[in-house]
C-alpha cells in the first residue's frame, strides 16, 4: 500500500510539473509578445490561495441566498426576463411581484453543480477562476484581454499568448483545487468553452450588467463578488444571443 502511495504520489508530482511547465513556456511567449516580465505573470496567476476549495465550500445554493442580497436577486431576475438595460439599473426588491420574489432566490439554487446558468449542461471551466485569472492577464498586459484566430476562420481553435496562458493557468489552478478538495480528476479545460467566456467578457453588455451591479472588473471583484460575477457572465450570454436575434446584424456589442 505504502509503495501504491508513493506512486500515486509521484505520478501527481509530475502531473502538476508539466502543467507549471505548460504554464512557463506560455508566460514567456507573453513577455515577448507584450513586454511585460514572465516570472511577475507567472506569480500572479499561481496566487490562488483565496481561490482554492475553501472559498468556495459553500457553493450549495443555500449560502448563495445570504450572498446575493433582495435587490441584486431582483438586478439579475430582470435580466432574465430579457428586460432592457437602461431599466436594469433600477431594479429592486420592493418592486417585484409575488411571483417574482418567489423565482428569484432560485438563481442561486444551481450553484456547485459545475454550471454557469440554471438550465445550462454542466461545464469543464470553473468560471470563477477563468474570470480571475483573465482580470489578472488584463491588469498586467494593460488592455483588454486578446486572442485570435488564424487566417483559416473561426473553425480553427483560439490561439494567442495571453490565451495560451489563461489555459495553462486554468489547467494547474483547477487541477490543485482538485487535489486540495480530494475530488475525482475532470476533464482539463478546452479552449472551446474558454473561448465562450472571453467572447462575453469582452463585450458591452457584460460590462454593463457589472456597472450596474456595482462590481469593478477586477481580480479582487472577484475574490469579492465571484459567484454573482459568474452568474453575470451566463446572464450576460443570453442577453447578448436575444439582442443579436432582434437588432440588425450590422450592430457590434463587442469592444
Amino acid at each position: 500500500m505504502s509503495i501504491d502511495r508513493a506512486n500515486l504520489r509521484h505520478e501527481i508530482q509530475s502531473e502538476l510539473a508539466e502543467l507549471e511547465t505548460n504554464l512557463h513556456r506560455a508566460v514567456e511567449r507573453c513577455e515577448k509578445k507584450y513586454g511585460i516580465p514572465a516570472t511577475q505573470l507567472f506569480q500572479r496567476l499561481t496566487e490562488l490561495k483565496a481561490l482554492r476549495p475553501n472559498a468556495w465550500e459553500d457553493d450549495d445554493g443555500r449560502l448563495m441566498l445570504r450572498i446575493l442580497d433582495p435587490d441584486t436577486l431582483a438586478l439579475l431576475l430582470r435580466v432574465q426576463q430579457k428586460n432592457r438595460l437602461d431599466k436594469i439599473g433600477n431594479s429592486l426588491w420592493k418592486d417585484l411581484t409575488k411571483r417574482e420574489k418567489r423565482a428569484a432566490p432560485k438563481l442561486g439554487g444551481f450553484f456547485g453543480s459545475n454550471r454557469s446558468f440554471p438550465r445550462q449542461r454542466p461545464t469543464k471551466i470553473d468560471v470563477k477562476l477563468a474570470l480571475y485569472l483573465i482580470f489578472v492577464i488584463e491588469k498586467i498586459i494593460g488592455r483588454r484581454f486578446p486572442f485570435s484566430r488564424s487566417a483559416t476562420g473561426d473553425h480553427d481553435p483560439p490561439r494567442g499568448p495571453a490565451f495560451d496562458a489563461l489555459l495553462a493557468a486554468l489547467a494547474l489552478a483547477q487541477r490543485q483545487a482538485e487535489l486540495s478538495a480530494g475530488a475525482t480528476k475532470k476533464p482539463a479545460p478546452n479552449r472551446t468553452a474558454l473561448e465562450n467566456i472571453v467572447k462575453i467578457v469582452r463585450t458591452r453588455i457584460f460590462d454593463n450588467l457589472l456597472e450596474s451591479q456595482g462590481f469593478d472588473r477586477s481580480s479582487s471583484g472577484i475574490l469579492a463578488n465571484g459567484d454573482t460575477i459568474a452568474l453575470t457572465i451566463s446572464l450576460a450570454r443570453k442577453r447578448l444571443h436575444a439582442n443579436l436575434k432582434e437588432v440588425p446584424t450590422n450592430t457590434n456589442f463587442f469592444k
